[in-house]
């Protein structure tokens, strides 16, 4: 039986292995024909929390746990993150604004690069301490505004009203509200790790692959919302959140202007799941992990 079976199972493993090496094969030769030109615009993607979360997170960070920009060792922090975000060399730098406000993005950097400090709310976390200063160090002309807000029809006030009736009977779904549980002590969690983190640490974390798809897990759950005819949880927030990234992958396309561009997109962490996925998947740009210049 010996003399039967180790042949066999040799045979198998060779005739996997074979196959295994000839489906490489063939992806290299699909990638290959995907790359019309291997100078690409880069991308580099840095998902943040709010720098100024004192201001915008109050509702929901305990007071322990707020991030203090201006104490002595955050500045210290920020200036190293500063120091290694320099090193990717920007060309162009995008920051999660909506495109109307440009104008007044645009007067704010410029009294910035003057000397100005920027006390403006919205304006006062990532947008001035990161981006401005960033690109005052490297001498970009332009910060430019990416955000996107669903389109219209995803906007309909009928459709948050049917969603609001069945994510009201979800209220006594026991695995719903257990998920939802979870995902509130995570929130809690991550905000003593960002306490007690460096901000480089920190903003590595929420860099992670692993990370990001948990937190766009968290928006998933609601989708088992409705029925099989009327799938209103697909319907409501997660497509609207879908449609809102494709429009600001759209909108930081439109800002990259030749190959040798490399662009650096400082936006919330929530987004960073499906923006890589964009640019991951998309044959116009190379797509650079973060995380080596995070150190």
């Amino acid at each position: 039986m010996k003399k039967i079976l180790l042949p066999l199972l040799f045979s198998t493993f060779v005739s996997s292995a074979f196959c295994q090496d000839k489906i490489q094969q063939s992806i290299n030769q699909i990638n290959a024909r995907f790359e019309i030109s291997k100078e690409k615009p880069q991308i580099y993607l840095l998902g943040t929390f709010h720098f100024a979360g004192e201001n915008v997170d109050s509702n929901r960070t305990e007071f322990k746990w707020r991030y203090i920009m201006d104490e002595p060792r955050r500045v210290k922090e920020i200036e190293i993150v500063r120091q290694s975000l320099q090193r990717i060399k920007p060309t162009v730098i995008c920051v999660e604004l909506n495109p109307r406000w440009q104008s007044e993005l645009d007067s704010l950097y410029e009294e910035y690069c003057k000397g100005k400090k920027i006390s403006s709310q919205g304006y006062e976390g990532e947008i001035s301490i990161l981006a401005f200063e960033l690109g005052k160090r490297l001498g970009i002309k332009r910060i430019v505004a990416v955000d996107a807000q669903p389109m219209a029809a995803l906007r309909d006030e009928k459709l948050y009203t049917e969603y609001e009736k069945y994510a009201s009977k979800e209220d006594e779904d026991s695995v719903f509200n257990n998920w939802n549980k979870l995902y509130d002590e995570n929130q809690r969690f991550s905000d003593s790790l960002r306490h007690h983190y460096t901000t480089t640490d920190f903003l590595r974390l929420l860099n992670h692959e692993d990370y990001t798809k948990k937190i766009l897990g968290r928006w998933l759950i609601f989708t088992r919302f409705g029925t099989n005819r009327y799938p209103i949880g697909a319907d409501q927030f997660i497509t609207k959140y879908y449609n809102r990234n494709i429009r600001i992958y759209s909108n930081i396309q439109r800002v990259i202007t030749n190959k040798g561009d490399r662009v650096l997109v400082i936006y919330g962490n929530t987004h960073m799941s499906i923006l890589r996925n964009l640019f991951e998947s998309s044959p116009l740009y190379k797509l650079v992990p973060i995380d080596k210049y995070l150190r």
